[in-house]
């Protein structure tokens, strides 16, 4: 038999001992194709046209607004006597110049109804690649096992608050994905898609870093091209240079550092500066990953892309949407599973998933995203 996923040297088949064990967990498939409608309906109801829906995108459509017209959105934020009454004022902060380069082609200069639209007819788009990497990772071990994995997928809890709230998250996954494919076919093009991931730093960071550590430096060269590129034109656009864009975006760590959900929330209690913390997460991780390249080098880019997600979800600042940075921890444990159905195995999935599948308004509770972060840690020690 023939699978076209087995141009992917991480994806094989497991042996014919395995094979006739896989039908363990596909009860799952449909309760979890339930909770994804449900999660889908909610989301792009208010993404689209819910009253009190798509806050964070609008915050991205007044700054690109500003960017439009040639403004920087942080020197808004400090003389409101500037600020244009059609378009309204800046509440956000905390994005670098590229990330505005690479915002104008997912928040174009249209109006504020017609942007919310445009922004789920892309969203739209990142479930389908999402999705569709997952049933393709999964129907090389049948059809059954690829129907789970796309039910896997689809199930996460975040798929609903980033679609509401109108964030990045499920697109800057897909462009992950996008990336994870042409790297594992050693195509430069996988740069492009990386340079338009980091439209999120704080989202994409340890990914870098994975590319990296599987020696993929024409991808990155190209990344990097993209970044200066993007950085320049904003420069150029809005007379702002990099430098003081960085020391706006170090302001705007302090603000935001504590009020997530990741170890930066619990290192300020520490008596530590919120910025100092994040930079100090940070480092700790990319030493982390470093001291450990002997033996991740010997993995698959699916499992350094899982690691990647646990270490810059645990390490940098998160909001409970940022969850969906975790669908490759997710997919690495199930092929995990589909590999070796053991029950430790099963578990550590059953684990990993249950704590994605909960819906947000959970996650609230301290000692939930505490569990949930000892889960992540220690599935990725695990895998």
């Amino acid at each position: 038999m023939k699978y076209s996923v087995h141009r992917f040297r991480h994806f094989r088949l497991p042996p014919e001992s395995i094979v006739s064990n896989r039908h363990r967990l596909t009860w799952l498939t449909p309760l979890l194709l339930v909770l994804a409608f449900a999660y889908f309906g909610k989301g792009f109801y208010f993404l689209t046209v819910g009253p009190i829906g798509a806050g964070d995108l609008h915050k991205r459509w007044v700054e690109q607004q500003y960017i439009y017209q040639g403004i920087d959105p942080y020197h808004l934020s400090r003389h409101p006597e500037d600020l244009d009454p059609d378009i309204g004022p800046i509440r956000s902060g905390g994005y670098l110049s590229w990330s505005f380069f690479t915002g104008s082609l997912f928040v174009p200069p249209v109006p504020w109804p017609t942007a919310r639209w445009i922004f789920a007819g892309f969203n739209l788009l990142a479930l389908v690649v999402c999705i569709g990497f997952a049933y393709r990772l999964g129907q090389g071990y049948g059809r059954a096992q690829g129907l789970l994995a796309a039910a896997v997928v689809a199930a996460m809890g975040a798929n609903a608050s980033t679609l509401g709230i109108g964030q990045y998250g499920l697109i800057i996954s897909a462009l992950l994905v996008m990336t994870l494919v042409l790297m594992t076919r050693r195509n430069i093009w996988a740069g492009l898609f990386l340079g338009m991931a980091f439209v999120k730093p704080n989202f994409c960071a340890f990914f870098v870093l994975a590319a990296a550590m599987h020696g993929r430096w024409l991808a990155l060269v190209l990344f990097t091209g993209y970044t200066v590129l993007a950085t320049l034109v904003i420069w150029q656009v809005t007379d702002v240079d990099p430098l003081t864009m960085w020391y706006k975006f170090e302001q705007q760590l302090r603000h935001f550092g504590a009020a997530g959900y990741s170890l930066v929330k619990l290192v300020p209690r520490l008596m530590m500066d919120r910025a100092e913390a994040t930079m100090t997460l940070v480092l700790a991780g990319i030493v982390g990953m470093l001291m450990l390249f002997p033996l991740l080098k010997r993995c698959s880019l699916l499992t350094l892309f899982a690691l990647a997600g646990v270490a810059g979800r645990l390490l940098m600042y998160h909001r409970t949407y940022d969850n969906v940075m975790l669908v490759f921890l997710l997919l690495a444990l199930l092929e995990c599973y589909f590999k070796a159905p053991t029950r430790l195995n099963t578990f550590v999935f059953l684990a990993v998933g249950t704590s994605l599948w909960l819906p947000a308004r959970f996650i609230h509770f301290d000692v939930v995203w505490i569990i949930q972060a000892i889960i992540w840690a220690s599935a990725a020690v695990y895998l």
